[in-house]
């Protein structure tokens, strides 16, 4: 996630990502975002994740699924942000399947 977060990289992101988030990835609305995202400027500081994650288990036919969300934030030389994060773990592999942003960038 941080390296994420100190790029703002579409293609950092698709390799962390679930399929389904990584079909979501492609519209306008996704291109505004990481253009915004891009105007925080120079990456300062990864706060990394605050509070407990809420995780659920979920037992399908193959495999034991479990999610988990939790909010994390990062410093920009033009301000911060917070991302929530919705991540999906699928043997051994946890995959981020949500993402959220939340930052004063989006009210300009």
């Amino acid at each position: 996630m941080e390296n994420f977060f100190s790029t703002f990289s579409k293609d950092d992101l698709v390799k962390i990502s679930t399929v389904t988030l990584q079909n979501n990835l492609n519209g306008n609305d996704d291109n505004f975002v990481f253009s915004k995202l891009k105007q925080l400027g120079q990456f300062q500081k990864y706060e990394g994740s605050k509070g407990e994650a809420n995780i659920a288990v979920q037992f399908t036919k193959d495999r034991l699924e479990i999610t988990a969300f939790y909010v994390a934030s990062a410093v920009y030389q033009h301000g911060t942000i917070q991302a929530e994060v919705r991540l999906i773990r699928t043997g051994a592999q946890w995959q981020i399947d949500a993402l959220t942003f939340d930052s004063p960038i989006f009210e300009k």
